[in-house]
């Protein structure tokens, strides 16, 4: 049995110069097996294995997961604390829709660019 499983990330935090993207999949101790690109939805699916995920039977189907990020502050830096990845149903399943990738990227953007407090922890004076 292996944790195998599939998640989706928006080009811009992949191309984000930041390294955004690289962060979540360390954090995540993510190995991929295969990235592909959506052009239509301007995102990547990524195939792969991670101790986050549930055991899977070797021939069963790959369950796909939301990435959830959540923030710290220390030395006046924004920086990830721990991720969390929850196995979405099949209704669920599928490239993301135009209103979910607006609504990460404006995450994204708060997160990385402009350093705001998400509610996990209280910024320091």
């Amino acid at each position: 049995m292996k944790r195998l499983g599939k998640f989706w990330v928006a080009k811009q935090l992949v191309e984000d110069a930041s390294g955004g993207a690289a962060q979540v999949l360390a954090a995540l101790e993510f190995v991929p097996v295969r990235v592909n690109y959506f052009w239509e939805r301007e995102a990547y699916q990524y195939l792969g294995h991670s101790p986050h995920f549930r055991e899977v039977e070797t021939n069963g189907q790959t369950p796909e997961y939301a990435i959830v990020v959540h923030a710290k502050y220390h030395e006046g830096a924004k920086t990830i604390a721990h991720v969390e990845a929850y196995e979405l149903d099949e209704v669920s399943i599928g490239p993301p829709t135009e209103a979910e990738r607006a609504e990460v990227l404006a995450n994204i953007n708060r997160f990385f660019q402009r350093g705001e407090n998400n509610g996990d922890e209280k910024q320091p004076g």
